[in-house]
């Protein structure tokens, strides 16, 4: 089901990302959307010294930058999940802020989870639906270019000087 504003809601977000045909979409989103929670997980609670100003530290930046990034998805699934804004933010700032300063263990790498999870299934669902666009704009742009000045394509298959066809 789409929003009003045609945006896919949660749901459809991970239906879509969990079908056959966009599997590589998906595995690619994990792979750029997914890593950036762990990385910055990895420069708060590896690469950080508390013990130094954190503006002295090229680390905090690191760690600035992939809260940006995260926060933007997590925010807009929160907004569709919940359809509150205010809901949205402080969900948020609660999963981001507790997965980069919790003292408690097993509490950060839960939430780091679900980051990866939001983040990652948002990243394929992206990838998915620009596949699509530019598989559709290819297909309409052969239908309509003319066939004119062409020359027939040959249907032997050709490897490495080899006639398939006669084989």
């Amino acid at each position: 089901m789409t929003t009003k504003d045609g945006q896919l809601g949660v749901v459809d977000q991970v239906t879509l990302a969990f079908k056959a045909r966009n599997r590589l979409a998906t595995i690619m989103g994990f792979m750029l959307g997914g890593v950036v929670p762990v990385a910055t997980y990895l420069e708060a609670h590896v690469d950080l010294d508390r013990s130094l100003p954190l503006h002295a530290q090229v680390a905090t930046y690191l760690v600035l930058g992939g809260l940006a990034f995260s926060a933007k998805t997590v925010f807009e699934w929160a907004r569709l999940a919940f359809d509150n804004g205010v809901k949205a933010a402080g969900f948020v700032v609660l999963l981001e802020g507790v997965m980069i300063t919790s003292g408690v263990p097993i509490l950060p790498l839960v939430l780091l989870g679900i980051l990866v999870g939001i983040n990652g299934v948002a990243t394929g669902c992206v990838l998915s639906l620009g596949r699509g666009k530019a598989a559709a704009k290819a297909i309409d742009q052969a239908e309509t270019t003319p066939a004119v000045g062409r020359a027939p394509r040959s249907r032997k298959r050709r490897v490495s000087g080899v006639d398939l066809k006669a084989a």
